[in-house]
C-alpha cells in the first residue's frame, strides 16, 4: 500500500536556508511521514519473520532519569501490576486503537490483545488469537477470555463490555470488540465479535464470531478494512467504531484509500449477538500525480454519552483550501440522529487571527516563507472526546508542512544537521506544543495550549540520523527499519464530560543529552470544561518518573513504550477544593525493547489528587485576548511576551507566583500590530507562575514554567 498507511520512516533532502526568527522560521530539510507509517502496518502483518537485533544496550532497570518538569507532581495509590504478554507489539502500535477501556455501568475495566505465546485458544490457536483482560476491581486481580479465533487472524483488537437493558453485574454483561484480519500474509477483511463474559470454556470465542471479507461489498458492512479505531459504547446500547475503505488494501503501489465508514452494532437480545452496519464517508480531499488520495489512514471517532452526538474525523488535505489551510489537517463530520445520517463541517481556520498562537511557533515554508502550513502529526498522536456540551476536543501534536504540493503531502519540516534533525527548535517558541481544538461546527474553533514537551519520537528509518537512538532494539530485515513508539498523545474523560486528561509520553533530556524519546515516562494534564472554555490544572503528573524502586515499578518507570489510555477514568471522589480521578493506563515492553518478540503488558492504576483549575489559557478569545503568548515556555533565562495592539498605547506585565506575590513588573509602550516584549527571568526561581498582561482596557493571564 503506499503513502496513505505511513507515517514512520524517514526521506531527508536538503532545502534551502535557515534562520531562528520566531515569526519567520524555515526549515532546511524534510521528512516522508508517509513512508514512516508504511513501514508499521508492513512489518505488522509480515508473519513470524526471523529477527536482527542490533547492539544498543539494554537499559539497567536501577538506572532511571530523574523528572525534571518543573511543578510536576506524582500520583497518590498508584500500583503496577503485570497482567499478561503477547507474541509481539503489533497490536499495540496505533495509540488511537482503544483496546484499554473502563465500564462505568459495571465499574469494571478491559484490555483486548493478541494472544501471549503460551496461550492455548480453541479451536484455532494462531497468532490472531483475541483475549479479553477483566478486572472488576481497577486492577487488583484479572480474568481473562478469548473473544476471537479463526483461520483469519485477528489484528488491532478494541473492545470493551457492554450490558443489554435489564441485566444487572458483570457477569451477564457481554464483551464486544472488532478488528482487521489476516490471512496468508494479506489483510482480508475484519472481525467483530462478542461473547457474554461468564460464558466457558474461557480459552474459546463465544457463538457471535462475524468476519467480513474485504473481497467484495459485504452489506451491510461495505467494503471495508482496518476497523481499529473509534470504539466506543454509548447510553443507547450502541457499539461504535471506525473503519478504513481501499480499492485494493493490499496492492503495494495504488491501495485506493478514499474515506472511511462509521461502523454501528446493534444487540439483538433473543439470539444474544449483535448486527453490524455503516455508513460511508468519502472526505473531499486532494489528490497526487497518481490518483492517490492525499489523505491519512488514521480515521478519529467519539460520542457524547447518550449516543445521540457524535464525530468522525479524518486528517488530509482539502479541496479548495487555502493559504495555511492547506496541509494535513482536521476534515469533520458530525451526526446529531445517533449515526443515521453525517454532515461536514466547516475546518479549523488557520488562516484566521485566532489561529496566530499556533502558526506563529511554525517554520514558514521552503516556497513561501510569509506562510506556515500546520501539519497535524498523527505519527505522535491525536485523539478526540465529546465534552458535558456536546463539544468535540481535538487533543494533537503540529509540526510544520514543507509543501502545499499535492505530491508532496506528507512532507514535514525538519531543522539542520547542527540542531538534530529535528521537527521543532525547542527554542524561541518551537517546542512540541499540545493542543486542545474545540468546537461543534456552529461558530469558529478554539484552540488552548496544553503543554510543551521537551522530546519527540525517534525515526524507525535507517537512513535517519534518530535511528541511531531509537530504543526498539530488532529491525526488519527486509527494510532494515524499525518500529517507534512515540509521544501517543491520548485523551480520556470523566462520564459527566466536564474534565478531560491529556496522557502522553516524554523523555527525559537531562539523561540522554537528545530530544529524541529514548526512555519515557507517562505524564498528564487534567483540563475542566465550562462556558465554551478550558482551564488547566496548574502542575503536570508524573504517572511513572517518581515510582518507588521496588522491581514491578521499575518494569515501567521510564520505560512507558506503547502505552494506552482508557477513553473514560473514573470519579473517585468530589469536593470543594479538590477532586480525585483514576486512570486506566496499560504499558507494554520488553528487555530488551523488541517489537516483533513476545512484550509484557503492566496495568498502572493512578489517582490524579490536588486538582486545581488554572483560568485563563484561552488562546484566542476575542473579548480579552491581546497576547498571542509566552516564547518559549517552559522557559529558562528569558522569555518573550507577544502582545498585538489594535494602536499604538501602553503595556504593562506583572509576573506572579502561585500564592499571589508580584515578582516582576515592566510597564512599556507599544507600537500597533505586534509587540515582542522581553522579560528577564534572573533571579526567579524554578517553577509556575502567571503573567498577567494589561493593555487597551483588556486583561489576559497565562501561565509560565521557569525552568
Amino acid at each position: 500500500m503506499k503513502k496513505q498507511l505511513l507515517l514512520s520512516s524517514v526521506l531527508i533532502a536538503s532545502i534551502g536556508t535557515y534562520a531562528q526568527n520566531n515569526k519567520n522560521r524555515q526549515p532546511v530539510g524534510c521528512l516522508n511521514v508517509a513512508k514512516e507509517l508504511a513501514h508499521r502496518f508492513q512489518v505488522n502483518e509480515s508473519g513470524n519473520t526471523v529477527l536482527q537485533t542490533n547492539s544498543v544496550a539494554k537499559q539497567n532497570e536501577g538506572d532511571q532519569p530523574a523528572d525534571n518538569n518543573p511543578g510536576a507532581k506524582s500520583v497518590a495509590a498508584i500500583t503496577v501490576t503485570k497482567i499478561s504478554s503477547s507474541m509481539n507489539a503489533f497490536g499495540m502500535l496505533e495509540s488511537s486503537t482503544k483496546l484499554l477501556t473502563w465500564n462505568d455501568n459495571v465499574d469494571a475495566v478491559t484490555f483486548t490483545h493478541r494472544k501471549s505465546p503460551t496461550y492455548v485458544a480453541s479451536p484455532v490457536s494462531n497468532s490472531g488469537s483475541i483475549i479479553s483482560m477483566i478486572s472488576s476491581d481497577m486492577g487488583v486481580t484479572w480474568d481473562s477470555t478469548c473473544i476471537w479465533t479463526n483461520a483469519n487472524a485477528g489484528r488491532f483488537p478494541q473492545a470493551g463490555i457492554f450490558q443489554p437493558t435489564g441485566n444487572t453485574g458483570l457477569n451477564n454483561s457481554y464483551l464486544v470488540g472488532m478488528g482487521p484480519t489476516v490471512n496468508n500474509n494479506a489483510f482480508t477483511g475484519v472481525w467483530c465479535a462478542s461473547k457474554q463474559v461468564s460464558l466457558t470454556p474461557k480459552n474459546a470465542p463465544g457463538n457471535d464470531q462475524q468476519f467480513f471479507s474485504n473481497a467484495a461489498a459485504t452489506p451491510p458492512m461495505g467494503k471495508m478494512d482496518y476497523i481499529r479505531t473509534g470504539f466506543d459504547i454509548t447510553n443507547d446500547g450502541v457499539v461504535h467504531g471506525m473503519g478504513l475503505h481501499f480499492t485494493d488494501i493490499n496492492n503495494s503501489t495504488s491501495s485506493g484509500l478514499s474515506g472511511g465508514y462509521a461502523v454501528k452494532g446493534t444487540f439483538n437480545p433473543g439470539t444474544a449477538d449483535f448486527s453490524w452496519t455503516s455508513v460511508l464517508l468519502s472526505p473531499p480531499v486532494t489528490s497526487d500525480a497518481s490518483g492517490e488520495k492525499n489523505l491519512s489512514s488514521t480515521p478519529y471517532m467519539a460520542w457524547n454519552e447518550a449516543g445521540n452526538i457524535g464525530y468522525a474525523m479524518f486528517i488530509g488535505v482539502s479541496q479548495g483550501a487555502t493559504g495555511s489551510n492547506q496541509g494535513l489537517q482536521p476534515i469533520i463530520y458530525k451526526t446529531t440522529n445517533s449515526g443515521n445520517s453525517w454532515s461536514l463541517l466547516n475546518g479549523i481556520d488557520f488562516n484566521s487571527s485566532s489561529m496566530k498562537i499556533v502558526t506563529d511557533r511554525l517554520f514558514t515554508l521552503p516556497s513561501n516563507t510569509n506562510l506556515a502550513v500546520p501539519f497535524f502529526d498523527v505519527g505522535e498522536g491525536i485523539d478526540i472526546t465529546v465534552d458535558a456540551y456536546d463539544n468535540l476536543h481535538i487533543g494533537c501534536l503540529i509540526a510544520s508542512a514543507n509543501s502545499i504540493h499535492p505530491d508532496s503531502a506528507f512532507f514535514l519540516s525538519l531543522t539542520p544537521p547542527a540542531l538534530g534533525r529535528t521537527k521543532h527548535e525547542y527554542v524561541n517558541g518551537g517546542w512540541p506544543y499540545i493542543y486542545d481544538f474545540m468546537g461543534d461546527g456552529n461558530s469558529p474553533w478554539k484552540v488552548f495550549t496544553i503543554d510543551s514537551l521537551p522530546t519527540e519520537a525517534p525515526s524507525g528509518n535507517s537512513a535517519s540520523s534518530s535511528f541511531s537512538v531509537n530504543p526498539i532494539t530488532d529491525v526488519d530485515p527486509n527494510s532494515g527499519n524499525k518500529q517507534v513508539s512515540s509521544t501517543r498523545l491520548q485523551l480520556s474523560r470523566n462520564i459527566n464530560g466536564d474534565r478531560i486528561a491529556f496522557i502522553w509520553a516524554e523523555g527525559d533530556t537531562n539523561l540522554t543529552n537528545s530530544k529524541f524519546l529514548q526512555f519515557p515516562d507517562l505524564k498528564a494534564r487534567m483540563a475542566c470544561v465550562a462556558n465554551g472554555t478550558i482551564t488547566v490544572d496548574v502542575t503536570k503528573t508524573n504517572f511513572t518518573s517518581n515510582l518507588a524502586n521496588i522491581p514491578i515499578n521499575n518494569k515501567v518507570k521510564s520505560k512507558a513504550y506503547f502505552h494506552a489510555v482508557s477513553p473514560k477514568m473514573k470519579v473517585v471522589s468530589t469536593g470543594p477544593a479538590s477532586s480525585i480521578f483514576q486512570i486506566p493506563l496499560t504499558v507494554t515492553n520488553s528487555a530488551p525493547l523488541v517489537s516483533q518478540g513476545a512484550n509484557d503488558h503492566y496495568y498502572i492504576s493512578g489517582e490524579i489528587t490536588n486538582f486545581a483549575c488554572f483560568t485563563g489559557l484561552d488562546e484566542q478569545s476575542a473579548t480579552s485576548m491581546v497576547s498571542h503568548g509566552l516564547l518559549p515556555n517552559p522557559a529558562k533565562g528569558n522569555v518573550t511576551a507577544r502582545v498585538n495592539l489594535s494602536q499604538p498605547g501602553a503595556i504593562e506585565i506583572a509576573v506572579y507566583n502561585t500564592v499571589g506575590q508580584e515578582v516582576k513588573t515592566i510597564k512599556t509602550n507599544g507600537n500597533s500590530g505586534d509587540n515582542d516584549i522581553n522579560i528577564s527571568l534572573q533571579n526567579i526561581s524554578s517553577g509556575i507562575y502567571i503573567v498577567k498582561i494589561t493593555a487597551q482596557g483588556k486583561i489576559t493571564s497565562k501561565k509560565l514554567i521557569v525552568e
